[in-house]
């Protein structure tokens, strides 16, 4: 995320000093009010990062890990506030349609949380409602360059369009992180062998590198097409 956040800001300076000398510029809707945002949000994503990698995602103790996931899901709702703020800025508007898609995912979401979490069920609920109301935000097409009022920039590459798979990748990343939960919950209760223990350990770590590469991807496409 700092390295996210430095980019940003240093194309906020190449941008301020395109503006210096040709007086204007023409291809990019970011101001420094989005880039303050956009900053803000990667700080709190960070934060969340650091509890999640801490050493309570990875404790034996169930209750442990749902401390640890309802700290990070606090961090991570200020991040997706942040996101919110600037896709509303940039025009994007909730519609009937990019919500009754994402409402199921977010069920699904809070009865996985309920059964492998109860004590993150709170902080859960309302993170996943952020993020849904960010991924819908992120898919309103009229955020495309050269769709609605947005001009095209003529280049081969639009970072706009990613702004729609970023929300979708995110929402998958997060699925992981409570499939991860589940998983240990269920391996937890089971009491399995070594053999069953090494099995349940291989896919925990499968699904938390899977996670994390989602994660960043997710990121990476939200911030770039934010700040395009």
């Amino acid at each position: 995320m700092p390295l996210l956040a430095a980019g940003v800001l240093h194309r906020a300076v190449v941008r301020g000093a395109g503006r210096a000398v040709t007086g204007s510029d023409v291809t990019s809707r970011t101001t420094g009010v989005d880039v303050a945002l956009v900053t803000a949000g990667l700080a709190g994503a960070w934060a969340g990062d650091v509890v999640l990698m801490g050493p309570g995602s990875r404790a034996a103790d169930t209750r442990d890990r749902a401390r640890t996931l309802s700290g990070g899901a606090a961090a991570f709702t200020a991040a997706q506030a942040a996101h919110i703020a600037v896709l509303r800025r940039r025009g994007a508007r909730l519609t009937r349609g990019a919500v009754v898609r994402r409402l199921p995912v977010w069920l699904a979401g809070v009865g996985l949380a309920a059964v492998a979490a109860p004590s993150a069920l709170p902080a859960v609920a309302g993170y996943g409602a952020a993020l849904a109301v960010t991924s819908a935000l992120a898919a309103d097409p009229t955020l495309r360059r050269g769709s609605g009022g947005a001009p095209a920039t003529g280049r081969p590459t639009d970072p706009s369009r990613g702004l729609a798979p970023g929300g979708v990748l995110f929402i998958v990343s997060d699925g992981l992180i409570l499939a991860r939960l589940a998983l240990h919950r269920v391996g937890s209760s089971a009491g399995s062998g070594a053999r069953g223990s090494r099995g349940v350990d291989a896919v925990d770590r499968l699904l938390d590198g899977t996670a994390m590469a989602t994660y960043v991807v997710a990121q990476m496409l939200l911030v770039d097409g934010e700040t395009e």
